[in-house]
């Protein structure tokens, strides 16, 4: 009786020692998240967001996060105004914003809100991962259109970009990458 509770307590201290390997062992790849339930018709706070350590195979294939000591922002465009929508995670784009007339502050000129931003995923309107028209994957075509671009900002230009998604619209200039 002694020898069978000495093998359950070793087999189970084995276990909760491989368990802690194991755990330890996993890689982890930091991702922003809110940080609360977010209200819809309140902007986005610094307060609001923040990072957590999830495994790669919880991250969608081909999704980006944001360097260190940057922010990701879903810019609203259209396909004609983000080169027809052939934009792809790691593309690098200037992101340019176009007053609209009656919406923007009297006096606000056309301007680059951020250069060189890093393209972290490209959305549909309805939310979804956006794919081109006859490209997907699943041979079928997808009715939904070029909704927004997810960019990685340094904060310096986050709040400048948040201040005109309600008064401009915005354009989205491709820039190579040379090595």
């Amino acid at each position: 009786m002694i020898g069978q509770r000495v093998l359950l307590a070793i087999a189970l201290v084995c276990g909760a020692i491989a368990g802690t390997i194991y755990y330890a062992s996993l890689q982890r790849v930091t991702v922003v998240v809110a940080a609360h339930a977010l209200d819809a018709d309140r902007p986005i706070a610094a307060d609001d967001l923040t990072t957590a350590a999830l495994p790669p195979d919880a991250v969608p294939a081909g999704a980006l996060v944001p360097p260190a000591g940057q922010r990701a922002i879903a810019i609203p465009v259209t396909p004609s105004l983000a080169i027809g929508g052939a934009l792809a995670a790691g593309a690098h784009v200037d992101v340019i914003a176009v007053p609209v007339v009656g919406r923007a502050p009297a006096g606000r000129t056309t301007e680059i809100v951020a250069a060189n931003a890093t393209v972290l995923d490209v959305r549909g309107e309805n939310g979804g991962p956006f794919v081109l028209p006859g490209t997907s994957r699943s041979g079928a075509a997808s009715g939904d259109r070029l909704g927004s671009v997810v960019v990685a900002l340094a904060p310096s230009d986050e709040l400048r970009v948040a201040d005109r998604v309600a008064t401009s619209t915005f354009v989205l200039v491709f820039i190579p990458v040379r090595e």
